[in-house]
């Protein structure tokens, strides 16, 4: 085969029909250009389907909504793809898709950064899928970093990998404000690219807390050159901008080993120095790999977190449903990692326990209830939802027993029958509430529920009632049948105030506490 690899512009040339060509001293020709364009072409195109434009914290149906639903997130860049199943989605100009299943907690999350002239998605074939949609394990977020790099940008001869390891540290920063444990995955140059982003992350936010234990929970490399390659010269004469990171030895390689050595426990035990972040490094290295040689891909990992396969530089980023050692891996690097941070943070707890020290404060949300002297079924429901949303990491107090505390959620109930009769009591119920929320300017979600057999009724009886001209974004009208959908509504409504303020999510598997109260009615199937 023929392989076209541009350097320079001055390199060009122009043929008959007046398209640029590169001049015929610099084609690379013969087995090694099958061989590099084998490598260059890791990835397939990008997803030609229309990405699922919502862009927001909840998805709510058509007949829950009073009025258009802000979907924009102003406190996340990336963009967000709420899905049930995952679907490919096109990247915007910030080059990261974070998928996201509306009724899974904000807990974990596994991170894709590809390598030299990948893709976004097509590094990685099914892998991102089968881990979201959990085909082999626990399901868990994902998201995929996206650069051009090598002949996706000839033009601009390749990519300089710090420019783009700046970019990942900004949208990983991001991230680590929603996610509590955050697995990077990364293939080839992507993992040199994730390691810089890394250090620069924890330089910025990190060290300035002088905790061990961060979001960012692991980084995980598949067959990537951390003492760098033997292909840098070739890409380095042709100046590629990734060559000087592919230099064995290279500036840029020193300047992390040095900082991980200083810096980062890189053990899976739970178990760090003062200053030291507890962040356990793995990879994965292809027996038949002929760009990483094994010396490279494991430098510096330790032996027990080092997995070998029988495979290629490109398969090995590449399960499939009959041959998924990879994923197999990964998932018991998820369970080890958890369990050494959650041992970690047990052992914290015991020295300032010992030493005396009050545990730190838990994070809560401030919930209200409003409804009629007859709802005592409806208040029972709340208190219950209450009591499941509440955990070790979180608690949610009514009002009552937080007078000193603003209100975060207002929950208003009504009797859908009452409501199609347009009762006044809830007329001025949901009136009141109304004015509280454009008060406060947004900061207050507000969630209406009319329950009962006219639900569909009272919900378009309601929204005339309401007089919304701003900050609809966290105001909600929803219907339902019974109690078991009135409950499973309000943790909806709950769930979606602590999305907003990410550090105070809850650890429980929040999709699992919904599943059990729509066991029977899914307002939202």
């Amino acid at each position: 085969m023929r392989l076209y690899v541009c350097p320079p512009l001055h390199t060009l040339a122009r043929d008959d029909g007046g398209a640029l060509r590169p001049r015929q001293d610099h084609l690379v020709r013969g087995p090694f250009a099958s061989s590099l364009g084998s490598h260059l072409a890791d990835g397939g195109d990008e997803a030609s389907e229309p990405s699922q434009q919502f862009v927001g914290i909840m998805r709510l149906p058509t007949e829950l909504r009073s009025s258009p639903i802000d979907t924009s997130a102003p406190d996340l860049v990336v963009k967000q793809l709420p899905q049930q199943v995952f679907a490919k989605g096109k990247f915007d100009g910030a080059g990261l898709n974070l998928h996201l299943h509306p009724t899974r907690g904000a807990g974990k999350l596994v991170l894709f950064v590809h390598g030299l002239s990948g893709a976004g998605y097509g590094t990685w074939k099914a892998m991102p899928k089968m881990m979201f949609d959990g085909d082999k394990g626990e399901p868990v977020d994902v998201a995929l970093f996206k650069y051009r790099s090598g002949y996706r940008a000839l033009l601009q001869w390749g990519a300089d990998p710090g420019v783009v390891a700046r970019r990942l540290t900004t949208q990983l920063s991001e991230l680590a404000d929603r996610y509590d444990e955050i697995y990077i995955i990364a293939h080839s140059l992507g993992g040199l690219v994730a390691g810089a982003a890394m250090q620069d992350y924890l330089q910025e936010s990190g060290r300035a807390s002088r905790e061990a234990l961060t979001p960012v929970a692991s980084l995980i490399y598949f067959a990537s050159p951390r003492a760098g390659s033997v292909w840098a010269t070739l890409l380095r004469a042709l100046h590629f901008r990734e060559g000087p990171w592919l230099k064995r030895n290279g500036e840029p390689l020193r300047r992390f080993e040095e900082f991980h050595e200083r810096n980062i426990q890189n053990r899976a035990l739970a178990r760090a120095e003062e200053n030291e972040f507890l962040i356990p490094l793995y990879c994965l290295g292809g027996e038949r790999d002929l760009f990483v040689d094994h010396f490279s891909a494991s430098f510096g990992i330790p032996t027990t977190q080092r997995m070998p396969l029988d495979l290629g530089h490109i398969r090995s980023a590449k399960p499939t449903q009959d041959n998924y050692a990879q994923l197999r891996w990964l998932y018991r690097i998820i369970r080890d990692v958890s369990q050494v941070r959650q041992t970690w943070t047990q052992r914290q707890q015991k020295v300032m326990n010992d030493q005396g020290m009050p545990p730190p404060p838990r994070p809560y949300v401030v919930t209200e209830l409003r409804t009629s002297t007859s709802g005592l079924e409806w208040r029972m429901a709340y208190n219950t939802v209450r009591s499941n949303l509440s955990n070790e990491s979180l608690e949610v107090h009514d009002h009552a027993d937080a007078a000193h505390d603003d209100v975060d959620v207002l929950l208003t109930v009504h009797d859908a029958d009452n409501v199609v009769g347009n009762d006044s009591d809830d007329r001025a119920t949901v009136e009141a509430a109304e004015v509280q929320h454009q008060a406060r300017q947004g900061s207050l979600l507000v969630g209406v529920s009319a329950v009962g057999g006219q639900s569909e009724a009272a919900v378009n009886v309601i929204n005339d009632w309401l007089k919304l001209s701003s900050f609809t974004g966290t105001f909600f009208v929803g219907g339902v049948q019974d109690l078991e959908g009135l409950a499973a509504l309000m943790m909806q409504y709950i769930q979606a105030k602590i999305e907003q303020h990410p550090r105070r999510s809850a650890a429980a598997d929040v999709g699992q506490m919904l599943r059990a109260a729509t066991s029977t009615t899914d307002p939202f199937g």
